[in-house]
């Protein structure tokens, strides 16, 4: 068993993970395609992040349905379920503004009225002493991000947990296509806020840690806002599409200048209609369906939040014929 492992710790260390791709047939190349957006039920944009982040992290999760989530039976509200009473209130705090956030001047203690007490009856909830500290976290994230809003001038909140491409969405599914097949996508867009002016839209991602991803990233393994804010410019037929991950815990009044000019060229029309964001889409999904499913994540964070790695059987650290020579 020791030789086992040390062999398939210099496998994963020497990068050659060529044995994970799949040989592909035409009946599993059906299934993949399907899986994958190609059919009848669109591809979630999250699924897409995962697939982007490590194919074989988006493979096990959205062909196998392999879960990474640690079952929890603590009484209080776990990761998954504060992120989704988060989004909830936040949700329920813009839209209870309603008309106030196009009024100029605005009206601080106005908005303030109408969208807190909508975020706390989303948040009315009994329980002990962890449920109540776990909703007054939230409670502090909405404040802080209506506060910021409302400061924020040059655009108007537009619509809260915008949906496309399930049953029962406001917009349809957003089809990407190019040489080698198409992909199907859904999502739900956190906030859509629009330009005072009307020419331009800004899709919202709310994160709920304090640092939103990096610019690094952007485009590669962070590619849902951007294919949000095509989306939505899309559908609203808006001259410029914008985007921004905000964290809820420390917002940031602002994005950055090199944010903003790497978000543009990512969503910049090509001659042929395309954008870098939904090529780079269309790839990541192409490589799926050609079986590229390898542990190969773009970098080793990635493998440090993923709960599946004792399915891909790549080792925490590699284990060297050295090593063990030197252990010895």
């Amino acid at each position: 068993q020791d030789d086992f492992e040390i062999a398939r710790a210099e496998v994963h260390s020497s990068g050659d993970v060529s044995s994970a791709q799949l040989a592909v047939d035409d009946e599993l190349r059906a299934l993949l395609e399907i899986e994958t957006g190609g059919g009848a039920r669109p591809l979630a944009v999250t699924a897409l992040e995962r697939i982007a982040r490590c194919p074989f992290q988006g493979f096990g999760a959205q062909i196998l349905g392999a879960l990474d989530d640690d079952p929890r039976a603590e009484d209080r509200p776990d990761r998954r379920e504060e992120g989704i009473l988060a989004h909830e209130a936040l949700g329920a705090a813009f839209v209870a503004a309603g008309p106030l956030w196009a009024a100029r001047p605005r009206d601080r203690e106005a908005i303030e009225r109408a969208a807190l007490p909508a975020a706390d009856a989303v948040l009315a909830r009994s329980g002990g002493a962890l449920v109540r500290a776990a909703l007054d976290r939230i409670r502090l994230e909405v404040a802080r991000l209506v506060a910021l809003a409302v400061d924020d001038e040059p655009w108007d909140f537009a619509f809260a947990e915008r949906g496309f491409g399930s049953t029962g969405d406001e917009w349809p599914a957003f089809v990407v296509s190019g040489e080698g097949g198409r992909v199907s996508l859904r999502g739900r867009i956190d906030r859509l806020d629009r330009s005072h002016d009307g020419a331009a839209v800004r899709a919202i991602d709310y994160k709920r840690r304090v640092q939103p991803p990096a610019i690094a990233d952007l485009g590669s393994t962070a590619i849902q806002v951007p294919i949000y804010a095509i989306v939505a410019q899309r559908a609203l037929g808006v001259a410029v599409a914008r985007g921004r991950y905000v964290s809820t815990v420390s917002p940031a009044k602002n994005s950055t200048t090199a944010f903003d000019e790497r978000f543009d060229a990512l969503v910049a029309v090509a001659p042929d209609g395309s954008t870098e964001a939904t090529r780079v889409a269309l790839e990541r999904v192409l490589g799926i369906r050609r079986g590229l499913v390898a542990p190969q994540p773009e970098a080793p964070k990635w493998c440090a939040s993923c709960g599946l790695d004792g399915a891909c059987r790549r080792p925490r650290f590699a284990v060297t014929m050295v090593g063990r020579e030197e252990g010895e």
